[in-house]
């Protein structure tokens, strides 16, 4: 069975590439392109696994990283960080508000499936 993704994204160009990518793969993927919309379809369509820009409008990546992670019934959510912004403070900073994993932009949808199968095995042993 695959995950349920949600994509947190404000680049059309970006979001339509990693959902296209994933939807090949068979995976199920929900978009939101701002904190706002990405907290409210968390609660409504209950996705295993978040992919998070950091910079996106309305409530940034952080904030909504914190909110989950506040709230008992995502303690188990998945949530990949990425961004441009690859300094390790800001790397440090997603994972010190809730995040499991960082991942630099521009990054391969490969790359990204890796980590989530990576990331949800290890769950899955804990």
């Amino acid at each position: 069975m695959y995950p349920k993704i949600l994509i947190v994204e404000d680049d059309e160009d970006n979001m339509e590439t990693l959902t296209a990518y994933l939807e090949y793969f068979n995976y199920t993927v929900i978009k939101a392109v701002d904190g706002e919309e990405a907290l409210n379809k968390i609660q409504s369509d209950k996705p295993d696994v978040v992919v998070l820009d950091m910079s996106i409008p309305k409530i940034d990546g952080w904030e909504v990283a914190r909110r989950l992670r506040l709230q008992p019934e995502n303690k188990d959510l998945t949530v990949i960080a990425f961004s441009a912004m690859a300094l390790p403070h800001e790397m440090e900073r997603a994972i010190k508000a809730g995040c499991d994993a960082f991942l630099t932009k521009p990054m391969s949808p490969e790359i990204l499936i890796e980590e989530i199968k990576k990331i949800l095995e290890e769950k899955k042993k804990a």
